[in-house]
C-alpha cells in the first residue's frame, strides 16, 4: 500500500518543538518551496488515496484471480456486493464524492468484463473470517455487505483490527497508524550509553529466558511449516512472540499490560523484547523467499547473541550519521571545519540537526559523490 510516492515525496522537517518529522510534498506544479502537507491528514482526505485504502481492505477480503485471468462468476459477485456496499457507505459519510464512482470500479474490477466459468479461484481472501464471520460468500447479501463496510471503516478509521481476533484491536485506525509511521520515520540522534551497554539488564535477560525458548519454539514451528512446504514468515512468528509478551508483561489482576504501560513499568525488559522482535522481522524478511528454519536462532544464547551484534550495528550506524551531521554543521560554520568548531557544537545543538532533515541529507550525499567521482579520477591518473 503506498501512501506517498504516487502522489509526491516524503520530506524531513523540525516539527517545532525541537525534533523531526516528516511530511509530503505533493506533485502539484506552482506550489511554494515550504507548502507541505500533514502524512496524516493527506491520507485521510486525498480522495485517490481514501479511495485506494479501501480498495486494498476489500482485496483482502474478497480475493482478485491471480495474473491476467477473469474472475469466477462467484468472485465477481462477491466483490461487487461488497464494492457496492462500501461506495454507499463512503460517499453517504462524505468520504468519497460520487463524481469517484467510475474510478472506483475501476478499480475494484481491475480485469475484464467476462467471468472465466472454467477457473477455480478461491472467493475468500485471508481476512474474509475476520470480517465476514462464519458466512459463507454466497450468504453475502445487502445487509451483510452493509455490516463489512462498517467493519472496513472502524479498521481503516478507528481501531485498527488484527486478522486472527482474540485480541485486542489497535489503539489507531489502519490509516492513522500508517501515517504516523511515516511521520515519525526520521533519523534519530542515538542514545548515549557506555560503550558496549544496552537498555537493558543482565537481570533483564535472565528474567526473559526464564520465560521459555521462544528461539527454539520459533525453529521448530519454521521446520513444521517448511516440512509441509509451506513458507514461514512475520505473521507465523507473530502467535509465538505475543504469548511471550504476554506473559512478560502483566499488571494487576494477571492483566496484559498496553504497549505504553509495559513501557514505563519495565523499560529494560520492553526494549530487549522489541529487538528480539525487530532480529526475527529482520531475517524473515531478507530470507522471505527461501527456507528460513536453517539461519533462524536455536536457542536463547545464540539469539541473545544476535540480538546484541544488531543492536550494535544499528548504534554504529546512527553515530556515523550524526558523524557526518556534526562534520558539515562545523564546515558550515565560521571555524571552517576546525576541530574545535566540532568539539563546541555539541550533537543536542540545533544546527547539526539540519542535516539531519531531508535538505540537509540531500547535501551531504552530493558531496559525497563529488568527492567520489574526483577521488577515482585523482586515482586513475596518478
Amino acid at each position: 500500500m503506498l501512501i506517498v510516492k504516487p502522489y509526491g515525496r516524503s520530506e524531513t522537517e523540525p516539527d517545532g518543538a525541537g525534533g523531526l518529522r516528516r511530511k509530503i510534498r505533493r506533485n502539484r506544479e506552482g506550489r511554494p518551496a515550504d507548502d507541505l502537507d500533514d502524512v496524516a491528514a493527506f491520507a485521510a482526505g486525498h480522495p485517490e488515496l481514501v479511495l485506494a485504502q479501501w480498495i486494498s481492505a476489500i482485496d483482502k477480503i474478497a480475493a482478485k484471480p491471480r495474473g491476467a485471468r477473469n474472475p469466477t462468476p462467484e468472485q465477481r459477485r462477491l466483490r461487487e456486493t461488497l464494492g457496492r456496499a462500501a461506495f454507499d457507505l463512503l460517499t453517504a459519510e462524505g468520504l468519497l464524492d460520487p463524481s469517484q464512482e467510475r474510478l472506483w470500479r475501476r478499480k475494484l474490477h481491475p480485469y475484464g468484463k467476462g467471468d472465466d466459468r472454467k477457473a477455480h479461484g478461491r472467493e475468500k481472501g485471508r481476512w474474509y473470517a475476520r470480517f465476514a464471520g462464519g458466512r459463507e460468500p454466497d450468504a453475502i447479501d445487502g445487509e451483510a455487505a452493509g455490516e463489512i463496510a462498517r467493519k472496513i471503516r472502524e479498521h481503516l478509521y478507528d481501531a485498527g483490527y488484527r486478522i486472527g481476533g482474540g485480541r485486542p484491536d489497535r489503539r489507531k485506525g489502519l490509516i492513522a497508524a500508517r501515517a504516523g509511521s511515516i511521520a515519525a520515520g526520521v533519523p534519530r540522534l542515538p542514545a548515549w550509553l557506555p560503550d558496549g551497554e544496552r537498555p537493558w539488564s543482565e537481570g533483564d535477560r535472565e528474567k526473559y529466558a526464564a520465560a521459555g525458548d521462544i528461539a527454539a519454539a520459533i525453529r521448530a514451528e519454521a521446520e513444521e511449516r517448511e516440512g509441509r512446504k509451506r513458507r514461514f514468515s512475520m505473521r507465523d512468528a507473530a502467535p509465538v512472540l505475543y504469548e511471550r509478551y504476554g506473559r512478560l508483561f502483566r499488571g494487576d489482576g494477571g492483566r496484559v499490560l498496553p504497549v505504553a504501560e509495559a513501557r514505563a513499568a519495565h523499560p529494560g525488559l520492553f526494549a530487549l523484547h522489541a529487538a528480539v522482535k525487530d532480529a526475527y522481522a529482520g531475517i524473515l524478511k531478507k530470507h522471505r523467499k527461501r527456507s528460513v528454519a536453517r539461519v533462524l536462532p536455536e536457542d536463547m544464547d545464540a539469539l541473545f547473541r544476535l540480538v546484541e551484534r544488531k543492536s550494535g550495528n544499528r548504534d554504529l550506524a546512527a553515530l556515523l550519521r550524526l558523524g557526518k551531521a556534526i562534520h558539515y554543521a562545523a564546515a558550515s560554520g565560521p571555524g571552517a571545519d576546525a576541530p574545535a568548531s566540532a568539539v563546541d557544537d555539541r550533537p543536542g545543538a540545533a544546527e547539526p540537526r539540519r542535516y539531519l532533515t531531508s535538505e540537509g541529507q540531500s547535501e551531504i550525499k552530493r558531496n559525497e559523490a563529488f568527492v567520489r567521482v574526483w577521488r577515482n579520477t585523482v586515482a586513475l591518473a596518478a
